[in-house]
């Protein structure tokens, strides 16, 4: 599944509503609260390695992804390769990238990186302005 900057993942689309989502996917799926905290709850697709996230009107607004899904950037693949091998894909293109709590964060992509024993375990995808705080 090809990741389109702060834009989504595959045929998922930030600003989509949940229904919408499901049907894009078209698998079963498990709804849950991520935390006491969460709004709204999230829904686990299991099946081809994703979770989505939705904003309080029900729309998209985050993606998780790990294995069996296989997201990829400009050709780079992520989920099950050394964090190492990533960083230098990322480096040769001139992407910046962060480290945020044993995380990497590409801000300017709206992509994030879970490694875990050096490899890539996960990736998520946000929408523009998902991390912007409010004063």
């Amino acid at each position: 599944m090809e990741i389109q900057s702060f834009k989504g993942l595959g045929p998922l689309r930030f600003g989509m509503d949940r229904r919408d989502a499901q049907e894009q996917l078209g698998v079963e799926f498990t709804r849950f609260r991520k935390s006491p905290f969460a709004e709204t709850d999230s829904e686990d697709y299991l099946s081809v390695g994703l979770i989505l996230f939705y904003d309080t009107n029900d729309v998209l607004e985050f993606i998780e992804a790990f294995h069996p899904c296989e997201p990829s950037f400009r050709g780079i693949q992520f989920i099950g390769r050394p964090v190492q091998e990533i960083l230098g894909e990322l480096r040769s293109r001139e992407i910046s990238v962060e480290e945020l709590d044993g995380n990497l964060d590409i801000p300017a992509l709206g992509i994030g990186i879970y490694p875990m024993e050096g490899m890539i375990d996960g990736i998520c995808v946000y929408r523009a302005g998902y991390y912007d705080v409010s004063p």
